[in-house]
C-alpha cells in the first residue's frame, strides 16, 4: 500500500484499485493497455496528489472477467479497513460490470454502513502525457470530489 499525503487536508480517503479503463493507457502505438504494475494509476492522475489518500492495488483486470470472488475481495478490504479513520473508499473499477461490483459490495457490507463507498470509472483511457487533452479527467478526481464533500453514510456509483 502506497500512502500520499498533504498539509493542507486531514481527511483521509482509501482508493482501492480494482483495474478497468481508468487506469489504463494508449502506449506511443495507441493501443489499449493496462497498467503493468497497478501503481502506475496514481501517475496518470498527479491532481491526486494534493489529496490525502492511501492506495489499496487490490486487483488489475478486466471488469468483464470479475467473479464473484472478487466481489467478496473488495467487500473485505473495505471492511478490513473501515476503523481506520478513513472518511470513505472510492473504488476505481472497470464500468462494463461496475453496477454488479457496487450492489454486491452494498449488501455484503449491509444497511448499517457509516461512510460512504463510490465506485467509479470511465470508458476512456488516459491521453498520453505529450497529447493535448480535450478535457480536463473528471473521472480520475470525481470521485476524490465527491469524498471530500459527502458526510452522508451512502454507497454510490458514478460514471463519468
Amino acid at each position: 500500500m502506497q500512502k500520499n499525503t498533504a498539509s493542507i487536508t486531514d481527511k483521509k480517503i482509501c482508493l482501492i484499485y480494482t483495474g478497468g479503463t481508468i487506469g489504463m493507457h494508449r502506449d506511443v502505438n495507441g493501443v489499449l493497455r493496462p497498467p503493468e504494475n497497478p501503481e502506475d494509476f496514481l501517475h496518470l492522475a498527479p491532481e491526486l496528489d494534493t489529496s490525502e489518500f492511501d492506495f489499496v492495488p487490490l486487483l488489475n483486470k478486466d471488469s468483464t472477467n470479475m467473479i464473484p470472488a472478487d466481489w467478496t475481495a473488495i467487500a473485505e478490504a473495505i471492511y478490513e479497513r473501515r476503523k481506520e479513520g478513513y472518511i470513505g473508499f472510492v473504488v476505481a473499477h472497470g464500468t462494463d460490470t461496475m453496477h454488479f461490483s457496487a450492489s454486491a459490495v452494498a449488501l455484503a457490507l449491509g444497511s448499517n454502513l457509516n461512510f460512504p463507498v463510490v465506485f467509479t470509472g470511465a470508458q476512456t483511457a488516459q491521453r498520453p502525457m505529450t497529447a493535448a487533452p480535450k478535457c480536463p479527467r473528471p473521472h480520475r478526481t470525481a470521485g476524490f470530489e465527491f469524498q471530500s464533500r459527502c458526510w452522508v453514510s451512502r454507497q454510490a456509483c458514478q460514471f463519468l
